[in-house]
């Protein structure tokens, strides 16, 4: 069944294209489904690991455009091209919501984030309001998802794609930002985190660090915290006035992707040994775990579990409570899902290992045939793949049923 691209159409055709879809679901006599697509991994090898696809479709792509990044987020699943135009797609449902053109085709954009409850009038507050000599206007509640560029940041309302802001940088952005509803947090080039108000588009403030910052920034519970290469991470006060709470020093760069949540910071070192830091106070919470190569690549922060590639070595899972190793996978490569007690493994030959989390036993695996793109993923019970010609495809356990009619009008799909 396809759902193209739907979200872009006027009113009427997308009423017209909605019974089609409906259709699709109920009858299967409609679209492309997966049966009808032979470059891509059969309904029946999926069958033999009780799974089954869950949803298809193809984006509307243009002449030459094809899709070069995917990024699970929550309720949306981002897609970004070589043209640097974003689309978003439904994650629970497929199609299409909204797209926008972030940047020029030779400009750098890095990955988005989230903040929710997000208030925004619609004109920038000027000087008047801002010393309080004017009243401020108000504007609506909304989920917003943020994107930067080298130089600019855009903010728009994740449901429908307006832009809420797009901000001018002063300085070539370095990493994707983080935001707490209120500021944007980025860092420059020269190792510096800037942290800019929405409300007003304009810095607020700035921290150093003694080294290159290319892991991105991350923000949790009223902190932002920000790792460096000079083999330090940094926890800060989030909001209007900043202030450092914390400095860890490491043994060696930080340069990979980090996770943090109640439970605490996870971060990859360039000396290859996993950290575990308590988020309030930057204390250890475990030994610190070490692999035998380079953690070059994002953790991935599981309910239960963490997981970490080493480059030249072999693939981690590490109990989360305590840094205990679980398993290890020599191929392994990027978690794609963990669900009731499995995880779902991309390995470097493109199949995906059906693993027990807990003990590492495989008990099913097949190659992921014509998939190019895979969303790294944790938390949601679902897989997300899809190739470069704007296939997607969510790949659930068969005993998680099939899409209704009902969940599609009720998604407005």
């Amino acid at each position: 069944m396809s759902h193209a691209s739907m979200g872009v159409f006027p009113v009427p055709v997308r009423r017209a294209l909605a019974v089609l879809t409906l259709a699709a679901v109920l009858g299967g006599v409609v679209g492309c489904g997966p049966g009808d697509l032979p470059q891509f991994v059969h309904a029946g090898v999926l069958a033999k690991a009780s799974l089954r696809y869950y949803w298809d479709m193809k984006l509307s792509l243009d002449e030459g455009e094809t899709v070069e990044r995917m990024y699970l987020m929550d309720e949306n699943l981002y897609c970004l091209t070589n043209e640097n135009r974003l689309l978003v797609v439904d994650a629970a449902v497929g199609g299409v919501k909204w797209h926008a053109r972030i940047a020029n085709k030779d400009q750098t954009v890095y990955r988005p984030c989230h903040a929710d409850n997000v208030v925004l009038p619609e004109k920038v507050s000027g000087i008047k309001e801002i010393l309080n000599l004017a009243p401020e206007a108000q504007g609506e509640l909304f989920d917003a998802v943020l994107i930067n560029t080298l130089s600019k940041i855009f903010v728009f309302d994740r449901a429908n794609g307006a832009k809420k802001r797009e901000i001018q940088l002063n300085f070539p952005a370095n990493t994707g930002g983080a935001c707490d509803g209120e500021l944007f947090y980025v860092a420059s080039t020269k190792g510096w985190c800037h942290a800019f108000l929405l409300r007003e588009a304009m810095r607020a403030w700035a921290i150093s660090t003694a080294g290159l910052i290319t892991a991105p920034i991350e923000y949790h519970a009223g902190h932002i915290y920000v790792a460096s290469q000079d083999g330090s991470l940094y926890a800060a006060q989030a909001g209007r006035m900043n202030n450092i709470i914390w400095r860890r020093p490491l043994p060696a760069p930080i340069t990979a992707g980090f996770g943090v949540d109640d439970r605490g910071c996870f971060v990859p070192c360039e000396d290859n040994r996993i950290y575990a830091l308590n988020a309030l106070t930057g204390e250890p919470l475990w030994d610190p775990f070490i692999c035998e190569g380079h953690l070059l690549e994002p953790i991935q922060v599981g309910v239960s579990t963490l997981f970490q590639r080493a480059e030249g070595d072999k693939f981690y899972a590490l109990n989360l409570a305590n840094g205990r190793l679980r398993w290890t996978r020599p191929a392994g490569r990027l978690i794609l899902a963990v669900i009731s007690g499995k995880a779902y493994l991309l390995d470097d030959t493109g199949a995906l290992q059906v693993v027990d989390e807990v003990l590492g036993s495989v008990s099913a695996s097949f190659p992921l045939t014509g998939m190019e793109l895979f969303a790294a993923n944790t938390t949601a019970p679902a897989i997300y793949v899809g190739n470069r010609e704007g296939y997607l495809f969510c790949i659930r356990p068969r005993r998680a049923g099939r899409l209704t009619a009902q969940m599609l009008e009720k998604s407005g799909r």
